[in-house]
């Protein structure tokens, strides 16, 4: 009489282990907890609640705009021809030849405050 009632409850307990353990993880998920009311009848009603776990897949859709290059104005306290300027100068021609930034400058302008 009971061996009757033990093999539904092993299955939906087999089944409900299952289920929450093959959920393919997700960035964002939204976790809902469903209950459902199972009648199985014997010599008396029994009702048995199985609680399943359901996880939710939410995608979001971005728009970006693309903005264009970055500005890049460079002022240097000496002459372009000294080895730091120039090292830094070469680079940002070479970011500006690639398409990567607008790049503009001036140099020799001091150091006393005319910056």
């Amino acid at each position: 009489m009971l061996r009757k009632f033990y093999l539904p409850v092993m299955l939906i307990a087999l089944l409900a282990v299952v289920l929450s353990g093959c959920a393919p993880a997700a960035p964002e998920t939204i976790e809902v907890v469903v209950t459902q009311e199972v009648e199985v009848e014997v010599e008396k009603e029994v009702i048995v609640e199985v609680e399943k776990e359901v996880i939710v897949e939410v995608e979001k859709e971005m728009e970006v705009e693309e903005a264009g290059p970055v500005v890049v104005f460079g002022a240097y306290a000496t002459a372009i021809e000294e080895p730091w300027d120039g090292v830094i100068h070469q680079a940002l021609n070479k970011a500006q030849d690639d398409g990567l930034i607008e790049y503009t400058y001036t140099d020799d302008i001091g150091y006393s405050g005319d910056m």
